[in-house]
């Protein structure tokens, strides 16, 4: 991934130059990075998708549904898309 940074010399910016960054992590422990992509009803993803102003279309969250976890994709107008889910 290249992005431009400044590069100081004397501590004044001088020019752009190109760098390549890189920053792993590992998880601490089994979940969600995000506290606001994994609820436990429909309902409070739904509730979620309209009323909290963090909640961006294009943003794809999950919830249990019947002893299953469900993908959704948060539209435009706030309504949730789901996926399709099978039984394997």
């Amino acid at each position: 991934m290249s992005e431009k940074t400044l590069k100081k010399e004397g501590g004044k910016p001088s020019r752009i130059v190109p760098s390549e960054v890189y920053l792993p992590f590992h998880r601490q422990f089994a979940g969600s990075i995000d506290v606001s992509s994994v609820f436990d009803t429909r309902i409070e993803a739904e509730k979620y998708a309209v009323e909290n102003p963090t909640a961006y279309a294009g943003q794809i969250i999950s919830f249990f549904a019947e002893d299953e976890m469900c993908a959704a994709l948060i539209q435009k107008d706030k309504s949730l898309r789901l996926f399709v889910t099978k039984n394997m």
